[in-house]
C-alpha cells in the first residue's frame, strides 16, 4: 500500500516499475503481471488546485500490465474530470478495467471506513524490532538499483542514461560489472556499456532471449571491446560479427574465422584505394579540382572493397597519398 502522494497516471507507472525492480533484484518476485507474479489495484482521485473540490475515491481492479494500470488511470482522471465539469456527482466506488474497449466500468460501491469495522488482530502482536536486527537485515540486501545507478555514473564515468538503462535489471548490471572487471579506463567501461545496451541486447530481443540468458558472456564482451579498442576489429565489423558468433565462440576466434579482422598492411589498402580510385574518375577529378567533399565517394568505395575491415584513418591516408601525386600521364 502505497501513499496518495501520486499526481499522474504516468508517475503511478514509473513508481510500479521501480517498485518490481526493486523486487527483482532482492529475489523476492519475478515481478511478472502477467504470471500473477505482481499484482495491483489503483485508486484514483480529483481535486481542485485551490482544493475548493476534492473527489471521491475510486479503486480500479482487473490490471495485468503496467500499460494497463497507465491506461486505466488515466481513461478514470478524464472520465472523473469531464463529470465533475458538468456538475455530475461522483460516487466511491470500485470499478474494473476492460482492456479491450479502454474503459473502466462499475462494480460496486464502496463502504465508507467506518463500514469495513475495522479493529486490532489480537492474535497479531506488534513486532519490535533492535537496531541491530534492522542494520543486519539492510546488510543483507543487494544494492539497490538507485545507489548502484549513482555508483555507475561516479565509478565508471558513464552518462546518466547508459547507468539507467544498465541498471534496470540486475542481470545487465551485472554482466557489465563483470565484462569491465579486466578493463582499466573509462573510455574502456563506456564503450563497454554501449555495446551491452545498444548490440547486446538489441540481439537478445530479436531472439527473445530473456535477459539472464543474454548472448555473449562477460569474457567475450572483454574481448570484443579489446579488439575494438586496439584496433584489430572495425566497429562495423564487431556488429557484422555479433549475431554469427557460434556458441561459446570467443569474438577474436570468430573473427579469424569469418575474416572479419582489421585490414591493416599498407599494400592492401593501397590495393582497395587504387582500385576505388579506378572506378570512379569523376570523384578523383572533382577532388583535385578542388571538391573536397567528392574525398567522401572514394572513402566509402574503399571501406566497401575492404569489407568494412580497414580503419578508416588507415584508408584517409592511403587514399591521400596516391590522390596528392601527380596523376599518371
Amino acid at each position: 500500500v502505497g501513499e496518495p502522494d501520486l499526481a499522474s497516471p504516468e508517475e503511478a507507472r514509473e513508481y510500479l516499475v521501480a517498485l518490481r525492480r526493486m523486487l527483482r533484484y532482492i529475489g523476492a518476485s519475478t515481478g511478472n503481471m502477467e504470471e500473477g507474479a505482481f499484482r495491483c489495484d489503483a485508486n484514483i482521485s480529483i481535486r481542485a488546485t485551490d482544493g475548493s473540490f476534492i473527489g471521491p475515491k475510486v479503486e480500479i481492479k482487473n490490471m495485468n500490465s503496467f500499460r494497463a494500470v497507465e491506461r486505466a488511470l488515466r481513461f478514470e482522471e478524464q472520465r472523473q474530470r469531464t463529470a465533475a465539469r458538468a456538475g455530475e456527482d461522483l460516487s466511491q466506488e470500485t470499478r474494473g478495467w476492460v482492456d479491450g474497449r479502454g474503459v473502466t466500468v462499475p462494480q460496486r460501491t464502496k463502504e465508507q471506513a467506518h463500514d469495513y469495522r475495522y479493529f486490532p488482530e489480537p492474535d497479531l502482536p506488534r513486532l519490535h524490532t533492535t537496531e541491530s536486527v534492522r542494520e543486519a537485515i539492510l546488510s543483507s540486501l543487494p544494492e539497490m538499483p538507485p545507489l548502484r545507478l549513482r555508483r555507475f555514473i561516479a565509478e565508471y564515468g558513464l552518462a546518466d542514461q547508459e547507468a539507467a538503462l544498465l541498471t534496470q535489471e540486475q542481470p545487465i548490471a551485472d554482466l557489465f560489472e563483470a565484462s569491465v572487471r579486466d578493463l582499466s579506463t573509462r573510455d574502456d567501461y563506456r564503450m563497454t556499456a554501449n555495446w551491452i545496451v545498444n548490440d547486446i541486447m538489441g540481439l537478445a530481443r530479436t531472439r527473445a532471449l530473456p535477459l539472464d540468458r543474454l548472448p555473449l558472456s562477460a569474457t567475450q564482451i572483454a574481448e570484443l571491446v579489446r579488439l575494438v579498442r586496439d584496433d584489430a576489429l572495425t566497429a562495423r565489423a564487431a556488429k557484422d560479427l555479433l549475431p554469427r558468433l557460434e556458441d561459446g565462440e570467443m569474438p577474436s576466434d570468430g573473427a579469424r574465422r569469418l575474416d572479419l579482422l582489421t585490414v591493416s598492411d599498407d599494400d592492401d589498402l593501397a590495393v582497395a584505394a587504387n582500385e576505388a580510385i579506378r572506378r570512379h574518375p569523376a570523384a578523383v577529378a572533382d577532388y583535385r579540382g578542388g571538391k573536397k567533399a567528392a574525398f567522401g565517394r572514394l572513402m566509402g568505395e574503399t571501406m566497401k572493397l575492404t569489407g568494412g575491415r580497414a580503419r578508416p584513418e588507415s584508408v584517409r591516408q592511403s587514399l591521400i597519398a596516391i590522390l596528392e601525386d601527380p596523376p599518371l600521364e
